[in-house]
């Protein structure tokens, strides 16, 4: 076969390390699609018997290769798997789609197979294509249960995550304390950077205002502007007094200005301490701006009445004239 041409130094010492050439198949291609969530591959019985001599420790776990592009010299993508079952064909190693597509593999392709030991995963970071992953009611517990069917993590490839028959793409950023890390029985900590299709929401600027519009929105009447005493006048038992502000224009007030005027105020400020003027202009009287027009009519009457009154004791003298 073509592979054995090269030599086997190049792959390290033989003797304790599991190395193997075998042609890939994807889970689809042997009606097996269920097996596309995850990373474990089907190894060919073989496989099993060279681990058991080896002795090589549980979970076992492999990397694996492009032979294509180590033959050419290229940094290609190394991946990292474990191992689901040992019913393979023979000369065959069967794994998920994505696999292949990270390390650019088509159906029949040459793969290396390593084994490895990779230390517990402490930390990784993801980066969803999609951000309806991060929508999900709980995205945590749906990783979580994902992640039991991986073995290991490896950064920089692209995993899928099956949801609701949704799949999702993910990217593996980092990883801690390796490039690449067991995620069996181990806590991990979880990190997702801001998803690949998230686009920044605009910004709406304000345009800037002219001066002439500012002018013109300044003359505008405000109808809104607060007004004050422009309610309703009431009586004490809450009935409003209709045509009160007509009945007080009636009234007699002086035009005159008082000597003791608030001219010198400045305007729109309340002065208090002169009961008897109001706006500057001194009342007839203070306690009839007090009275309503009815009752000042009414002392008006009584004062006219008063003095047609008889008052006794009043008329001319007179003497009486005796005999």
């Amino acid at each position: 076969m073509e592979f054995l041409t090269m030599p086997w130094e190049c792959f390290g010492d033989q003797s304790s390390q599991f190395l193997q050439f075998y042609r890939c198949h994807s889970f689809s291609s042997i009606q097996k699609p269920e097996l596309e969530n995850g990373n474990r591959v089907l190894l060919p019985v073989s496989a099993l018997d060279r681990l058991s001599v080896l002795r090589i420790d549980y979970p076992m776990m492999f990397s694996i290769q492009n032979i294509h592009e180590i033959k050419s010299g290229l940094d290609g993508q190394t991946s990292h798997c474990g191992v689901l079952e040992f019913t393979a064909e023979e000369g065959f190693i069967s794994m998920p789609q994505w696999m292949m597509n990270n390390l650019k593999l088509l159906e029949g392709d040459l793969v290396f197979l390593k084994n490895a030991s990779l230390p517990k995963g402490t930390y990784v970071k993801m980066q969803p294509h999609d951000s309806d992953f991060l929508n999900l009611s709980n995205p945590k517990d749906v990783l979580e249960r994902t992640l039991q069917k991986y073995s290991c993590l490896t950064s920089g490839e692209t995993i899928i995550i099956t949801h609701d028959e949704k799949n999702f793409l993910i990217d593996i950023l980092e990883t801690k304390p390796a490039n690449a890390i067991s995620v069996i029985e181990t806590d991990c900590e979880v990190d997702f950077a801001t998803p690949l299709d998230y686009k920044e929401p605009e910004r709406k600027i304000a345009p800037l205002a002219k001066d002439g519009d500012h002018q013109q929105r300044n003359d505008k009447p405000n109808s809104n502007k607060f007004v004050a005493f422009s309610g309703l006048a009431r009586t004490l038992d809450g009935a409003p007094v209709t045509g009160l502000v007509e009945k007080l224009e009636k009234l007699d007030i002086h035009e005159e200005t008082s000597s003791r005027t608030c001219a010198s105020k400045k305007p729109g400020k309340l002065v208090f301490g002169n009961s008897d003027v109001i706006g500057g202009k001194p009342l007839k009287k203070s306690t009839d701006f007090l009275k309503l027009p009815d009752q000042i009519k009414e002392k008006e009457e009584v004062s006219k009445t008063e003095e047609n009154k008889f008052i006794p004791f009043t008329g001319r003298k007179h003497v009486l004239l005796g005999s």
